[in-house]
């Protein structure tokens, strides 16, 4: 169960985010970097929760993970042609919330590694086999 509800709570998140992206008419390129924040909230999770440390190179690729995805966030999405027409205010609010949803959606992918870590820690599982669906 705690494997299943993040991910499938992450899968309408995401389609929530390229619909939101769509209705502002912006990059949708822009959505699926947004997931890379990923690596960002394992490791302050596991940083507090399992006492794990992150290197100075793992920072700084962190840190231009970030960069670049501000760098795509800029990029203008080709004219073309509109069939809905929404306001300016209207779409700078579909903006942020495909930002937002783009954003929960890893979060909710961490929350499944994190439930993954502890259980196997806890000694639930004793090999990586137990968590392929066909195992049964």
């Amino acid at each position: 169960m705690t494997q299943s509800v993040p991910v499938v709570v992450a899968l309408f998140l995401v389609t929530y985010a390229f619909k939101f992206a769509l209705l502002a008419e912006m990059n949708q390129g822009c959505i699926p970097s947004l997931f890379a924040v990923v690596g960002i909230y394992i490791a302050v999770l596991f940083y507090f929760c399992f006492d794990e440390k992150i290197s100075v190179s793992k920072i700084i690729g962190l840190v231009l993970i970030v960069l670049c995805i501000a760098f795509l966030a800029l990029d203008q999405k080709e004219e073309g042609s509109g069939v809905n027409e929404y306001s300016a205010s209207e779409k700078r609010i579909f903006g942020l919330l495909a930002v937002f949803c783009g954003l929960c959606a890893p979060l909710f992918w961490t929350f499944k590694g994190y439930f993954l870590r502890r259980t196997i820690d806890h000694g639930l599982f004793t090999s990586t086999k137990d968590l392929a669906i066909d195992s049964q």
